[in-house]
């Protein structure tokens, strides 16, 4: 018995892959600057509001099968995270005390860190940036939030003080709050999806209260998600704004600028300390780095208007970056080496410090 011949590719629409660019009237030969050029501004139907023209339709085809660079590359930055926390959840199925490499250097640098603040008679009331770097927090009219780099920790709160302290280690936090928390309701605790972050949500005793600092002896805005001032930064310099009552006058501003760091204190309203990023590693050998050029960084008082039609002032500081050394200007194609431009170890080449 014979069956009737039919053809298995009958019924495949596009075999030869060029539907859409007939769509399109582009070549198959084009290239990725031509496609540009020749449909940034074309109306596609269907495409968001964020893409000008057909451009963007092109271009998620190719990130779908994988050939235009720029989206592999977001595809493989993706993936990468996808897979720390894979990994993550299962070397934590494995060991619960398993520890990567720059893990392991983080610890140190904590352990010998805490070491130091346990001998100050006033740690309960000092702010010490080795330590503060291992927690950040964030506030609402009702809650605090405080993000702790993962530990075993043991949670105290009482009145005496705040402590968060690792099994057989050094306390991370041990501190006595600035403002008054409702210690009758429970402490909540989350952890993020890669175990990266421990959090803990505080409940305030004063409903809207707004906290300026976290701790007693902090500085105003220290280790706060959204600091008291904006930061714009550029090649050449960066401007903070930090907007005050109109009532403030020039007499009341103290800016102090160093070498390593920055200080502002307006009377009555502002106490500000900051230290600059340094480089790390080798970029710290060879010639004399300075964050900023203090002889050129400046200040001035400003009459301002919010957004709301009130009148205020507005403090401007202008931290002026030096000129490259000949380091950066032999090695590093004249670019500073700072938190903006410093490769992160383990980011798929990612840029930039916290």
């Amino acid at each position: 018995m014979k069956f009737p011949f039919s053809d298995p590719w009958s019924s495949v629409e596009d075999l030869d892959g060029l539907a859409l660019y007939n769509v399109l009237r582009l070549q198959k030969s084009a290239s990725v600057d031509d496609i540009k050029k020749e449909l940034q501004y074309r109306y596609v139907p269907g495409v968001t509001r964020k893409a000008r023209g057909g451009e963007d339709v092109l271009l998620d085809e190719f990130e779908g099968l994988g050939l235009h660079y720029h989206m592999r590359t977001r595809l493989a930055k993706r993936e990468l995270e996808q897979k720390r926390i894979d990994d993550a959840k299962r070397l934590m199925l494995q060991n619960s005390n398993s520890r990567t490499e720059h893990e392991l250097i983080t610890i140190r640098a904590f352990k010998s860190a805490a070491y130091q603040m346990l001998k100050r008679e006033n740690s309960l009331v000092c702010y010490d940036l080795a330590l503060a770097r291992f927690y950040m927090w964030a506030q609402s009219d009702d809650k605090v939030i405080i993000a702790v780099l993962d530990m075993e920790l043991d949670i105290e709160c009482t009145e005496a003080g705040f402590r968060l302290q690792p099994q057989n280690s050094p306390p991370v936090i041990h501190r006595r709050f600035d403002y008054s928390i409702d210690r009758s309701q429970a402490i909540e605790t989350f952890r993020t999806e890669d175990n990266r972050c421990l959090g803990l949500v505080l409940r305030k005793q004063v409903f809207g209260e707004h906290w300026r600092r976290l701790f007693r002896g902090d500085p105003d805005g220290a280790r706060c998600m959204l600091p008291p001032y904006q930061l714009t930064e550029s090649e050449g310099d960066a401007v903070m704004e930090i907007h005050l009552p109109f009532w403030v006058f020039p007499q009341d501003v103290d800016v102090r600028f160093t070498s390593n760091s920055l200080h502002v204190s307006v009377r009555n309203e502002l106490r500000l300390c900051r230290t600059y990023s340094q480089p790390r590693g080798d970029d710290r050998k060879g010639d004399a780095w300075l964050a900023v050029d203090v002889d050129e960084c400046m200040w001035c008082l400003e009459d301002d208007v919010s957004p709301a039609g009130e009148a205020l002032k507005t403090l401007m500081i202008t931290l002026v970056r030096p000129s490259p050394t000949e380091s950066e200007i032999t090695w590093k194609k004249g670019k500073r080496q700072n938190n903006q431009t410093k490769e992160r170890p383990g980011s798929l080449l990612r840029k930039g410090y916290a």
